[in-house]
């Protein structure tokens, strides 16, 4: 059982979900809340975090220290719980994750919380998808933070916005009221003009996602970031209290993944505005932005993003993996030491950060994949060969290759063959515009130097289906 095996099944009317299927949306748009908690659904969560083996929580229990049959009982166990409403979250554990500027504390749930917040995640993930905007990517199905940063390349290109502003929000996870939250979930559970039977359904899912948020505590600010359920929290009151607000008039183009922003304009008065606008919203959440930082990339200035720096190159939008992030690197191969199969752990390791270096450009790529094989010998594992890194980096930038057509396609009909061309798509186009061509995005006509962020309406589907460019007419 996986995660996406799991979370297929939240398609709504899908004709191949089989009647039993604990995620079927039912009374207008809820889960079924009985299939969600069923004895059934609950293995299959706690089978598919056990192929994970996910942290231990504060009772240092993990999920393969249970055989099938303990976890198939604990099922049950939560199963009866839930449905008879004495299902408390326990105290989770709390452990200091080392970030830039100091720590930030993470709250990790027990085996029995994580298998009902997993479940509530999975439940809901496909309904809070259907309200989330177009310009918001984190924890998001089929989205990661290379579509944003494939987003922020073609505003920079296409819409001729060098100028780039990032900002994040000061300890959002730790600082929001959980009533504030519940009231944006207020807005996303459909509403009580319906039968008794969908407001008694709705007030279970009410009860329950307040029930994990608030976990073992009283508390009224803070949603434990560890928890399954929290980025989509997150992600759910944002969306209410920040983007959906931000529709009318068409802001600058902006892009929010979870608690990070990025702008890119023209002007820096515009960087001002904007931000003064979103200080506004944050603040009626008693929350506010730090480290807001802003580039003029065609001065030669430089920005992370996400991890990733960002800069100008010869005209070209280039990311380069920053010198610091290499220390992480040595520590998570000195760790790997410590673990059950350290070979293993260490090609794992060294196979996912080689994966990362999708958006840096072939010459950059392969001078990491040099240094990250030399770390490997360093570090005693000389069964990970710089072949099988250089096939992982060659990958990942095929996937980063596809999602830049795509986020180039949704953004402006093709001018030329080398809008299209991967090798040349990061070019900034220097050529002046031409007046009078238009695009086409979801059946709507985009007009001339228009960002598809300047529309709003549907967001656009996002999935694994090849793009279909629209011809330009002159």
């Amino acid at each position: 059982m996986t995660y996406d095996s799991l979370s297929s099944r939240l398609q709504p009317g899908s004709k191949k979900l089989p009647k039993c299927d604990p995620f079927c949306l039912s009374h207008q748009g809820l889960p079924d809340f009985d299939r969600v908690f069923s004895q059934d659904t609950l293995f299959d969560v706690f089978k598919m975090l056990r192929s994970e083996d996910t942290a231990a929580g504060r009772d240092g229990a993990r999920f393969g220290d249970l055989s099938e049959a303990e976890g198939s009982s604990l099922a049950g166990q939560l199963a009866r719980f839930i449905n008879t409403g004495r299902y408390q979250p326990e105290v989770p554990r709390k452990v200091e994750i080392p970030k830039v500027g100091g720590t930030r504390t993470l709250m990790i749930p027990s085996i029995r919380d994580r298998i009902v917040g997993t479940a509530l995640k999975l439940a809901w993930s496909t309904p809070s998808e259907s309200i989330f905007m177009d310009r918001s990517y984190g924890y998001r199905q089929g989205l990661s933070t290379w579509h944003l940063l494939a987003d922020v390349t073609a505003e920079v290109k296409l819409g001729r916005r060098p100028i780039v502003a990032v900002d994040d929000i000061r300890n959002a996870f730790d600082s929001l009221s959980v009533d504030d939250v519940m009231a944006a979930h207020e807005q996303m559970l459909p509403g009580k003009e319906f039968d008794e039977s969908h407001n008694k359904l709705r007030g279970r899912w009410f009860d329950m996602i307040e029930l994990c948020l608030r976990g073992s505590t009283t508390n009224s600010r803070g949603i434990g970031q560890g928890h399954p359920y929290s980025p989509t929290a997150l992600n759910v009151t944002l969306h209410f209290f920040h983007d959906a607000l931000r529709k009318n008039p068409p802001p600058l183009p902006w892009f929010r993944y979870v608690d990070n922003f990025v702008r890119c304009c023209r002007k820096l008065t515009t960087v001002d505005a904007a931000r003064a606008k979103t200080r506004q919203l944050l603040g009626k959440l008693g929350l506010e932005l730090h480290k807001e930082i802003h580039v003029d990339l065609t001065q030669g200035e430089s920005v992370n993003i996400l991890g990733y720096s960002t800069s100008l190159d010869d005209g070209r939008v280039k990311f380069r993996i920053p010198e610091q992030a290499m220390a992480g690197w040595r520590e998570k191969l000195e760790a790997a030491h410590d673990s059950a199969d350290p070979s293993r752990e260490a090609q794992a390791v060294a196979v996912g950060i080689a994966g990362t270096f999708g958006p840096l450009d072939e010459i950059e790529g392969t001078r990491l994949i040099e240094v990250l094989a030399a770390f490997v010998v360093e570090y005693g594992f000389d069964g990970v060969g710089s072949s099988l890194l250089q096939e992982k980096c060659n990958s990942a930038r095929q996937r980063w290759e596809k999602i830049c057509r795509r986020s180039f396609a949704m953004r402006s009909s093709p001018l030329n063959n080398e809008l299209f061309n991967p090798r040349s798509l990061l070019a900034i186009n220097q050529s002046p515009s031409r007046s009078g061509c238009a695009g086409t995005h979801g059946g709507r006509s985009l007009q001339s130097g228009e960002s598809l962020g300047a529309r709003q309406g549907t967001p656009p589907t996002r999935g694994p289906t090849p793009e279909s460019p629209a011809a330009c007419p002159f």
